[in-house]
């Protein structure tokens, strides 16, 4: 185990948190799309937050099997570990970046929604951290938006959002 969460170091607030969207949000995102009968699919981002690019110099203690004095010598974080403070973060600054990279744009207001408008036809993101809703009028833009994530990140094709109660 690295062992990077023993480490007590003091963060803002926004340096450990990932942006998510307001409930109202969701609704109004799921209610357009159904109103609009756009087709809607879900993605999850494999261990999205070793994806993140890490901002600032991280150590931790080297983990057990190491030919090396662990008294003497750490490990320099090039990505983030889940359990590390600023993970999330991370990862959140890594995906908006590549989506503004490909087009989308996002409001300050809602940094969760991600919208793209390309060969006539509207795309909208819903980003739930490492998941999200994809949306368009178009199943095909859907499909090539995701095909776009997917070369840069490996995903899981969820299919369209299923809703449980439990």
């Amino acid at each position: 185990m690295a062992q990077g969460c023993r480490y007590r170091e003091k963060y803002e607030k926004v340096d450990t948190c990932s942006p998510t969207p307001h409930a109202i949000t969701v609704r109004w995102f799921l209610a357009h799309a159904i109103k609009n009968s756009w087709y809607i699919e879900q993605i999850d981002v494999d261990s999205a937050f070793l994806n993140g690019q890490i901002d600032r110099d991280k150590y931790i203690i080297l983990p057990q099997g190491f030919k090396a004095d662990r008294k003497k010598i750490v490990g320099k974080l090039l990505r983030p570990l889940y359990g590390l403070a600023i993970a999330p973060t991370c990862w959140n600054r890594t995906i908006t970046k590549r989506l503004l990279e490909i087009g989308f744009t996002f409001t300050i207001r809602e940094p969760c929604v991600f919208i793209r408008k390309k060969n006539g036809h509207t795309v909208m993101i819903l980003l739930y951290v490492d998941d999200a809703l994809i949306s368009s009028s178009e199943e095909s833009e859907v499909r090539n938006t995701i095909n776009e994530l997917e070369a840069m990140f490996n995903l899981k094709k969820m299919g369209f959002p299923e809703v449980s109660w439990n």
